[in-house]
Protein backbone atom coordinates (compact mmCIF):
# COMPACT_ATOMS: atom_id res chain seq x y z
CA UNK A 1 0.00 0.00 0.00
CA UNK A 2 2.90 2.38 0.54
CA UNK A 3 4.59 1.88 -2.83
CA UNK A 4 2.40 4.32 -4.79
CA UNK A 5 2.66 7.26 -2.35
CA UNK A 6 6.42 6.70 -2.04
CA UNK A 7 6.81 6.72 -5.82
CA UNK A 8 4.71 9.84 -6.22
CA UNK A 9 6.55 11.69 -3.46
CA UNK A 10 10.12 10.55 -4.04
CA UNK A 11 10.29 9.08 -7.55
CA UNK A 12 11.87 10.82 -10.52
CA UNK A 13 9.93 12.79 -13.08
CA UNK A 14 7.43 15.59 -13.22
CA UNK A 15 4.17 15.37 -11.28
CA UNK A 16 0.98 17.36 -11.68
CA UNK A 17 -1.40 17.74 -8.77
CA UNK A 18 -4.86 19.22 -8.40
CA UNK A 19 -6.77 20.19 -5.32
CA UNK A 20 -10.45 20.53 -4.54
CA UNK A 21 -12.43 21.94 -1.67
CA UNK A 22 -15.96 20.63 -1.51
CA UNK A 23 -18.64 22.09 0.72
CA UNK A 24 -22.40 21.78 0.42
CA UNK A 25 -23.47 23.89 -2.57
CA UNK A 26 -19.86 24.96 -3.26
CA UNK A 27 -16.92 23.27 -4.96
CA UNK A 28 -13.64 24.99 -5.74
CA UNK A 29 -10.77 23.31 -7.58
CA UNK A 30 -7.36 24.51 -8.65
CA UNK A 31 -3.90 23.35 -9.64
CA UNK A 32 -1.45 22.66 -6.83
CA UNK A 33 2.31 23.11 -7.18
CA UNK A 34 4.50 20.06 -7.64
CA UNK A 35 6.35 20.80 -4.41
CA UNK A 36 3.13 21.03 -2.38
CA UNK A 37 1.83 17.80 -3.88
CA UNK A 38 5.06 15.94 -3.27
CA UNK A 39 5.23 17.18 0.33
CA UNK A 40 1.65 16.04 0.97
CA UNK A 41 2.31 12.62 -0.55
CA UNK A 42 5.66 12.46 1.25
CA UNK A 43 4.02 12.94 4.63
CA UNK A 44 1.51 10.21 3.88
CA UNK A 45 4.22 7.91 2.50
CA UNK A 46 6.44 8.31 5.56
CA UNK A 47 3.48 7.62 7.86
CA UNK A 48 2.65 4.45 5.91
CA UNK A 49 6.32 3.41 6.05
CA UNK A 50 6.38 3.86 9.83
CA UNK A 51 3.21 1.76 10.22
CA UNK A 52 4.70 -0.95 7.97
CA UNK A 53 7.92 -1.10 9.99
CA UNK A 54 5.93 -1.20 13.24
CA UNK A 55 3.84 -4.13 11.96
CA UNK A 56 6.93 -6.05 10.82
CA UNK A 57 8.78 -5.48 14.12
CA UNK A 58 5.71 -6.47 16.12
CA UNK A 59 5.27 -9.63 14.05
CA UNK A 60 8.93 -10.60 14.40
CA UNK A 61 8.83 -10.07 18.16
CA UNK A 62 5.70 -12.21 18.45
CA UNK A 63 7.26 -14.96 16.30
CA UNK A 64 10.45 -14.94 18.39
CA UNK A 65 8.42 -15.04 21.61
CA UNK A 66 6.43 -18.04 20.35
CA UNK A 67 9.64 -19.75 19.26
CA UNK A 68 11.33 -19.31 22.65
CA UNK A 69 8.13 -20.39 24.45
CA UNK A 70 8.04 -23.56 22.33
CA UNK A 71 11.66 -24.37 23.29
CA UNK A 72 10.91 -24.11 27.01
Amino acid sequence: MAVAPNWIAFGPGERRFGGMLGLPFLAVSSAVSETTGRVAFGIGAVLLDVVFVWIVVRGLRAALARRSAARS
